[in-house]
């Protein structure tokens, strides 16, 4: 049985995507020069960088504006 744990930011995102106009959902792939990453979330107190993603490479966690999902 896998258990799947959704954090504050993946529901934020999910949340928030429709009415902030993203193209993506949670969990979709962008490559941004030329690395894949997976988006993971919003950080609502974020002003700069909200977006949260993980390197689909290693999985390490970035944080991007919101332009790369709109």
């Amino acid at each position: 049985m896998v258990l799947t744990v959704l954090t504050k930011e993946a529901k934020a995102y999910d949340e928030l995507a429709t009415p902030l106009g993203f193209k993506l959902k949670r969990g979709e792939t962008f490559i941004l020069r030329g690395t894949r990453y997976k988006v993971t979330g919003y950080n609502s107190r974020a002003h700069k960088m909200p977006i949260q993603a993980v390197r689909c490479s290693d999985k390490a966690g970035f944080k991007f504006t919101d332009k790369v999902v709109k």
